[in-house]
């Protein structure tokens, strides 16, 4: 469910000339100020809850509006993480991508490449591989096919 949202969220965010990963960080800049804003909101209902002096009705809404607050705080902190996340294995898998097509171009002109850099080469070929699992799991290949 958080990753079907991930991707709707993301194409209608989307703005022309922008770079895929870009887009993901403003994405992941407005959770968090919608998050700070909720835990605002969240600690005035707390604050209302606690102050006996306010009728008992306006408390009792304030502690419901103190649990929607609280379960939006949740569902923004997992959305926040899943989009870091995805950054994190397009940035990854971008990075190793470049060291291997090195290494690669460096072999194919005919340079012998030392066991550290075969070893290297080989490291970097695991991370694109783990970096591309996440990306397809989260329905985001696109942050790595427009850049690669």
């Amino acid at each position: 469910m958080a990753t079907q949202e991930l991707s709707g969220a993301l194409s209608s965010t989307d703005h022309e000339g922008t770079a895929p990963i870009e887009r993901l960080r403003v994405q992941v800049a407005r959770l968090e100020e919608s998050l700070r804003i909720q835990r605002e909101a969240r600690d005035a209902d707390l604050a209302t809850m606690r102050d006996l002096s306010i009728p008992e009705a306006k408390r009792a809404e304030a502690e419901g509006s103190f649990q929607s607050a609280a379960w939006e705080i949740l569902s923004l902190q997992g959305q926040i993480r899943e989009y870091k996340a995805v950054q994190a294995a397009a940035v990854s898998y971008q990075t190793h991508a470049r060291h291997a097509a090195k290494l690669a171009a460096k072999a194919e002109i005919g340079h012998d490449l030392l066991a550290v850099d075969i070893r290297a080469w080989e490291l970097a070929e695991d991370y694109m591989a783990s970096a591309r699992a996440t990306l397809t799991k989260a329905g985001r290949l696109d942050l790595i096919e427009v850049a690669s």
